[in-house]
């Protein structure tokens, strides 16, 4: 709830006191009861939907949905002072249906849009599950049996509507919400014909087998004709045994006595001499539809299938819902083959109808495991899903014949394919493909959750890595090799950060190279705690400077190899006093809108990423152990962390040079330290005398090497591994210069 110490905000409070007359304590005494259905806290959703009425009614709408904003008292002091009179009496009608207990707790908010808002957060979500639970159920119950089909229908559009009412769905795409709906109404159809009486099985196969699937109303206004034809021409007995969904199952009634033809509908034409006489109709099967409490309807895997000839298993959910699409009667009809002639008579003789598309969302398992708040054991194990998979396997098994998807980006070309009415054996391939993908994916992500609970740290035995691909690469490494880059969907990787998650903001794609460079770049200046700007070139660090002042750090950071600058980059304005230069990439935690508008009108190439920074991996500073006789001071051990930190992203033989938060020199690549050695001290120049060096490696030789020289160059502290059988003769030559040793016991080989 905001607050306004405003003039406004008092108005607003004193005008929802209540009348002299009555009080909050007797809902009776209120004049203005705007709704028989006063809020309890268990009743949002007829609440609200009978106060919108009301308020839309007086015109009043934009002061619940926020759209009706308050002039400005200065500028328009009579629009301002009516604003504040009509929002005032939207808050005294939200407040008036409100009972007691809950009216009090929102006394004290400025608007009408507020009440509104904090009441939704508040009580839109309870027992909408149960409610809608409660009617799924009466639909799954609903049958024709003694009702007349108008009487019949009239009541599943009476549970839709309510079902309307209390489900909210919340779309990635518009197209998904299209999708739905078309579903939605064949499943809804599906549902009408499979209440009704067994007697009209002959129709349902008809209207099944129309293409278009005829809607609702058509196919209603198809069985209520029928209805009265039957009544006119046959014996009025209804027949309560079942619906078609039992029928083909269990059915003790033969077609053979049935007084007319299942094709031509002449009386005494039993079906089997009416085939004898047209032949038996095209692509015939048995008609079924699929259970309302399978995972076809379930929440939790949000399953829609859907057929010309579907028959599903006519049972409840068993062991707490574990047991819901593990049957026969639903993997009979995705496994079966439709070109195999003993696949089909199998159907037949046991009343399975077959499935032509499964679309499966599996249970949010990475999701909960994933989330903020943790999740207990149990719970983990309870969302992996086992119907879900079983049957995206077995319809991309069989998607010679059944279209398995998995992605809602799908969605249109599946529409698109059913629509073409052409059947696209590589359409089908992939999205087999993609189904087989995402199972293998799933089950990654359960077995990497369950080693981490089981084991820990250890390393698996096994490893699966689910990768998904963000962009393919105009080319490797070389113009001549090709690439793609993916990104690591592990467990371990949420929220991990880096330039695999980075938004790229402008410029050209991306690049293999830039990649490798954007990465080292990043992983590098992530180990600083102060603002720090990191340059890189070939995944080397050149230059890493650590400020308060960015700018600054960016200028000294350039400063650390003034040759490589020259070379790669172009001095545009160099006698202003300002460095200049060409860069490929730019990457940064964020950006201001002024940042940003600056870097685009550099160039049209430069890539801006925004990274979120790595916290993976950056163990390397650890407790330095001081070996020498002379112990570094407070600013020659901070010199030496940097120095370290540096090291570690340098490529092997790597010797770095810094001092006062700034590279000063680096030498990396070399078949041996000496000669990194070398080139990090013409890099640093003068600026060496009381520097830091840093080795990512031991040192095998002091005297007349590496540690003797860069004592005699003037280091004033080195920071090394340490672990070589010569380290007592780094720890003596240090002693003879009066120059501190560090040892880290942490080697940090690159290469």
């Amino acid at each position: 709830m905001s607050r306004s110490d405003s003039s406004s905000s008092s108005a607003d409070i004193t005008s929802l006191s209540t009348p002299s007359s009555g009080s909050l304590d007797n809902p009776d005494s209120f004049g203005l009861a705007i709704t028989c259905h006063r809020l309890t806290g268990n009743n949002y959703l007829e609440w609200s939907q009978s106060v919108k009425i009301h308020v839309a009614g007086r015109g009043r709408s934009g002061y619940l949905t926020g759209s009706s904003e308050q002039p400005n008292a200065t500028t328009d002091a009579a629009g301002s002072a009516k604003w504040l009179q009509e929002n005032n009496q939207v808050m005294s009608w939200l407040l008036n249906s409100m009972i007691p207990s809950i009216g009090r707790n929102f006394l004290l908010y400025n608007s009408a849009t507020e009440i509104w808002t904090a009441v939704q957060e508040t009580y839109s979500s309870k027992d909408n599950d149960s409610a809608l639970y409660g009617i799924e159920e009466q639909i799954f119950a609903l049958k024709q049996k003694g009702m007349g089909v108008t009487a019949y229908y009239n009541s599943l559009q009476s549970l839709w509507q309510q079902i309307y009412l209390y489900e909210s769905n919340e779309w990635s795409t518009p197209n998904d919400d299209v999708l739905y709906q078309t579903l939605l109404a064949k499943r809804r159809v599906f549902r009408f014909l499979h209440g009704l009486n067994k007697e009209i099985d002959h129709l349902r196969g008809r209207v099944l087998s129309t293409s278009p699937l005829p809607s609702l109303r058509e196919v209603f206004s198809m069985v209520k004709k029928e209805e009265s034809r039957r009544e006119v021409m046959l014996s009025p007995t209804p027949i309560y045994d079942g619906s078609a969904l039992l029928t083909h199952s269990s059915s003790t009634q033969s077609r053979k006595s049935r007084p007319w033809c299942d094709h031509c509908k002449k009386l005494g034409h039993v079906r089997d001499k009416c085939w004898k006489l047209h032949r038996k109709p095209v692509g015939w099967m048995p008609r079924g539809f699929p259970d309302p409490n399978s995972t076809a309807n379930d929440v939790a895997a949000n399953v829609v299938v859907f057929s010309s000839a579907a028959n599903a298993a006519a049972a409840h959910s068993a062991l707490d819902g574990r047991v819901k699409t593990l049957h026969p009667n639903i993997h009979g009809g995705i496994l079966a083959r439709r070109d195999l002639k003993h696949h089909m008579e199998a159907l037949n003789d046991h009343g399975i109808g077959t499935f032509d598309v499964v679309v499966v969302n599996l249970y949010p398992f990475y999701d909960k495991v994933t989330s903020a708040g943790g999740i207990a054991f149990d719970d983990g194990v309870e969302n992996i899903d086992i119907g879900g998979p079983a049957m995206i396997r077995a319809a991309a098994k069989n998607h010679k014949d059944v279209l398995v998807v998995v992605d809602s980006l799908d969605y249109p070309a599946l529409l698109e394919f059913l629509e073409g009415g052409q059947d696209d054996q590589q359409f089908r391939r992939k999205l087999a493909w993609k189904a087989f993908a995402h199972v293998a994916s799933y089950d990654s992500a359960v077995s990497e959750w369950l080693w981490e609970q089981t084991v820990g740290d250890k390393f698996p035995p096994n490893l699966t890595m689910p990768l998904s691909l963000k962009s393919s690469l105009r080319y490797g490494e070389n113009p001549h090799q090709k690439a793609a880059f993916y990104v690591d969907k592990s467990l371990s990787e949420v929220n991990a950060g880096g330039i695999a998650t980075a938004v790229q903001h402008h410029g050209k794609e991306m690049s293999y190279n830039n990649y490798l460079d954007a990465d080292v770049a990043w992983n590098c200046v992530s180990e600083f705690r102060n603002p720090t700007c990191v340059i890189v070139k070939h995944t080397n660090p050149c230059g890493v400077a650590s400020r308060d002042d960015i700018l600054e750090a960016y200028r000294l950071a350039v400063k650390a190899d003034p040759v490589l600058a020259k070379e790669i980059r172009e001095f545009r304005s160099p006698t202003d006093g300002e460095t200049r230069m060409f860069y490929e990439i730019v990457v940064a935690p964020k950006y201001t809108e002024k940042g940003l508008e600056i870097l685009r009108g550099k160039s049209k190439t430069l890539r801006i990423l925004e990274a979120k920074k790595n916290e993976k991996g950056k163990l390397s500073l650890r407790q330095f152990n001081v070996v020498s006789e002379k112990k570094p001071q407070d600013s020659e051990l901070r010199d030496a962390e940097f120095a370290w930190l540096c090291v570690k992203h340098v490529k092997s033989n790597t010797i770095v040079i810094a001092k006062d938060n700034c590279m000063l020199g680096m030498g990396s690549g070399q078949p041996n330290c000496l000669e990194s050695l070398r080139i990090a001290f013409r890099k640093a120049g003068d600026e060496v005398k009381g520097a830091a060096l840093a080795s990512d490696a031991f040192f095998p030789f002091a005297w007349k090497d590496a540690v003797e020289e860069a004592c005699e160059n003037g280091i004033g502290v080195i920071a090394e591994p340490g672990g070589s059988i010569r380290d007592g003769d780094a720890v003596d030559c240090c002693n003879k210069y009066g120059v501190s040793l560090l040892f880290t016991n942490v080697r940090h080989f690159k290469h």
